[in-house]
């Protein structure tokens, strides 16, 4: 287990990670079965999608090697001040054996960042 002072690393969620993203938001998930990991192809095309349009992107936060946290970053422009960019911050979810450690604080400033 990592303690609060050992560093996370943040990036680009890979298809390879997916498999415990999807498991990271069925935990956080206040409906059971929102989520489908048996559907995997699912979420790579959406993955996919979202990457192809930058900035948006799926971040996770690994530690110890193990994904253990994940959020999406979705920048879209609108028509307010002369149409300028916005930027919001969803589906933040960290593994609960993980939590209480400052890593979700930690994804979302890194998003903020981005």
């Amino acid at each position: 287990m990592i303690t609060e002072a050992e560093a996370v690393l943040f990036r680009s969620a890979t298809d390879d990670d997916l498999p415990r993203v999807v498991q990271l938001f069925s935990l956080g998930s206040l409906k059971a079965g929102k989520e489908d990991p048996s559907r995997l192809t699912d979420y790579v095309s959406a993955l996919a999608e979202i990457q192809q349009r930058p900035p948006n992107d799926v971040v996770v936060a690994v530690a110890d090697g193990l994904v253990v946290g994940a959020a999406q970053l979705i920048v879209f422009r609108h028509l307010q001040e002369r149409g300028g960019l916005c930027a919001e911050i969803e589906s933040v979810h960290v593994h609960p054996n993980f939590r209480s450690l400052g890593i979700g604080g930690q994804l979302i400033e890194e998003l903020v960042r981005r």
